[in-house]
Order: C-alpha cells, then structure tokens, then sequence
C-alpha cells in the first residue's frame, strides 16, 4: 500500500478540489494507495482525512507531512505529496516504484525543489520536521519549499521521467492545452486551474468515469 496525501487547510481552495484530486489519482494511479487530506475542516470531506498540526498556515502544513505522529496515520510508507492545483492526467506510479529516495519538481525559475509534487519514503525523511523551528518561518522567503530544499538531496522528476511529462504550465506548455500525453501538469499562481475550459473539461471527464467505476 502506499499513501497519497494532500493539503488543504484554511480558505484558498474549495473543498471539491480536494476530491477532483482523489478522483484523478483513482483513476490514473495503478497502484494499491490510500488517499488522505491533511484539514483543519475534515465534516468538509469525504475522504480520508488527517489533521492539521502545530497552528501552521496553509501550505507551511506540509512539513508537518514529515512529523513522527504521521507514522501511524499513514498506510504506507512511500508517501505522494500532489498540491492542489495539479492536473492529474496518466499514470505516475513510477514516481512511487522509482528507488530514488526523494523526488520533487524541478522548479522552473529557482534553484531549488518546487514542492507541488514530492515522494519519498517516510522513514528517512523524519528529520525534516524534527529540523523545523516556525519562529524561523520569516527566514524562508520561498515558504515550505525552501525549507524543504534544505534539508533534503532531492532527485527532480523530470530528469528521470522526461520533463514533457510532468510539464510547468506557464514555462513548459507556455499556458496552452496539453496534447502529448503529459501525466501530470502543475500550475503555480494564476492562472488557477478551474479557470482553464480544458481542464474543467478533463475534471468532468473523470467525475463521469470514476462515477461509473465505483458507483459513488
């Protein structure tokens, strides 16, 4: 089993997010996973959910996804993080089978991980969290993903699996619609995903189909 996790904690993204996230990995994950958000409105969902930690705001909560009290909420210990405002569109279980340790974006503009999408295996990565101060917090201009970059020797998804694959909208695909057989495509910013006809076409797509293989 592994463990797909996301995060959605105060009021930047509805909670159906979070579930067209689940219906997309559903679908396109070929792997056995759980699905969990971490919330601190978990009446909102109906999925698993895990709750937030420490009073840390909004995308600061995922380094609470490092946290020894996560041990025993998780259901396995290869962990996918996806951010909310990723496209899911093909299989990406090669990014939880793939023996590297630690995987992120690339980010696109600085040296450094964009932490959109990470996976790592939960039981060498402890240190993360146990490394984190929030009075350092106005240090990290970049916010969690800074962080993160500094505590961690990170392998970048697209130089193992090809960048057409796992593509920055505004950098890569220069805002148009994917057509190569992208797996996942990533936003940061606006645009926002629901905005775009393409991918509110996709996300109705998937609805249909998850709706007619589980029957929910």
């Amino acid at each position: 089993m592994f463990q797909v996790v996301c995060v959605n904690v105060g009021q930047k993204f509805e909670p159906e997010y979070v579930h067209r996230l689940q219906r997309a990995v559903a679908l396109n994950l070929k792997l056995p996973h759980d699905f969990a958000v971490v919330t601190d409105a978990p009446q909102k969902y109906h999925c698993r959910t895990l709750p937030a930690m420490d009073n840390l705001k909004g995308y600061w909560q995922k380094v609470t996804l490092f946290a020894p009290e996560r041990e025993e909420q998780y259901r396995g210990n290869r962990i996918l993080y996806l951010d909310l405002d990723t496209v899911v569109m093909g299989d990406i279980s090669e990014l939880l089978t793939h023996p590297a340790t630690f995987i992120a974006l690339k980010d696109q503009l600085l040296p450094m991980i964009n932490s959109s999408v990470m996976c790592w295996n939960f039981d060498e990565f402890r240190h993360v969290y146990a490394n984190f101060n929030p009075d350092e917090i106005p240090e990290w201009t970049r916010g969690d993903q800074e962080y993160t970059n500094s505590q961690v020797w990170a392998t970048y998804a697209q130089e193992l699996f090809g960048e057409a694959q796992y593509p920055d909208f505004k950098e890569n695909l220069k805002h148009r619609e994917p057509i190569s057989g992208e797996k996942l495509v990533w936003f940061h910013g606006v645009p926002h995903p629901h905005t775009l006809q393409w991918v509110q076409d996709l996300w109705r797509k998937q609805k249909i189909e998850y709706q007619q293989r589980t029957g929910k």
